[in-house]
């Protein structure tokens, strides 16, 4: 991989790169193409899992990623670091969510389950646009497992969790669910890890993203970009709030920049 950048962009999916569909508009396809011409790195930095995003992949040509909420890193399509739950808290944690009756998603790279299926579930899935996983309730006992999904609405339960597991940091991206990931993993921990590992300290970082999830990536660069559509409290840890998603967010926030 060359490390003669100018840049290096990192871009959010939900809410950021693709649109109320969760798919990607051509002039957003378009305007990754011309980074790539401009020598900035683009690379995909998500809480979604590698086999959910290869049609993204393929459409954009980006295929360095962070993925699984900065859990797992490729370059150039070769795993960099993957970093696994301890299986004690998986297995005290599903303990607790059984006890409460709340269903839950384990994600790998490559394959996601689901514990069962109820209202808040559906809702959650129907929001991104994605199908409903596998029942697999007991995928957890034989498997390590990077990064879970809890079905909640939001309410004092948030707390709970947060509270009987420190471990573990809570991201709620959505009215429907919170992403689970390890404590001490987060996409502004993966960023710094790729950017050592292809010596790019001293270019120029830039993120877009919208969501919770997001917070570590803004400060992980030199220039966080909020969406137009993004939370409040990330808009206020911007260096530069472009429109939305849905209105040429990304063109727009890129052309600021002088990147396209």
């Amino acid at each position: 991989m060359s490390n003669n950048y100018k840049a290096v962009v990192f871009f959010d999916l939900d809410g950021t790169l693709l649109n109320e569909t969760s798919t990607l508009d051509q002039e957003v396809i378009d305007a990754v193409q011309q980074l790539k011409k401009n020598n900035v790195l683009p690379v995909i930095c998500t809480g979604r899992s590698d086999g959910e995003i290869l049609d993204i992949i393929e459409q954009t040509g980006i295929t360095s990623t962070i993925t699984l909420n900065g859990h797992r890193i490729t370059l150039e399509g070769k795993e960099l670091y993957y970093h696994r739950m301890n299986k004690d808290d998986v297995n005290r944690f599903m303990e607790t969510t059984q006890k409460n009756n709340h269903n839950v998603a384990f994600y790998t790279p490559t394959e996601i389950h689901i514990t069962g299926v109820d209202r808040v579930a559906r809702e959650c899935f129907d929001i991104i646009n994605a199908p409903i996983p596998d029942i697999q309730p007991n995928f957890y006992k034989t498997h390590d497992i990077p990064m879970m999904l809890i079905f909640t609405e939001q309410s004092e339960m948030d707390t709970t969790y947060r509270n009987e597991f420190p471990e573990f940091e809570f991201y709620r991206n959505g009215p429907k669910a919170m992403d689970i990931v390890a404590r001490g993993q987060s996409k502004g921990n993966a960023i710094k890890i790729l950017i050592d590992a292809l010596n790019l300290n001293d270019i120029t970082t830039y993120a877009f993203g919208d969501g919770t999830n997001d917070f570590s990536m803004f400060e992980a660069v030199d220039r966080p970009v909020a969406m137009g559509n993004a939370v409040d409290a990330l808009k206020e840890q911007a260096f530069y709030i472009t429109t939305k998603n849905i209105d040429h967010g990304i063109v727009n926030g890129l052309k600021h920049f002088n990147l396209i």
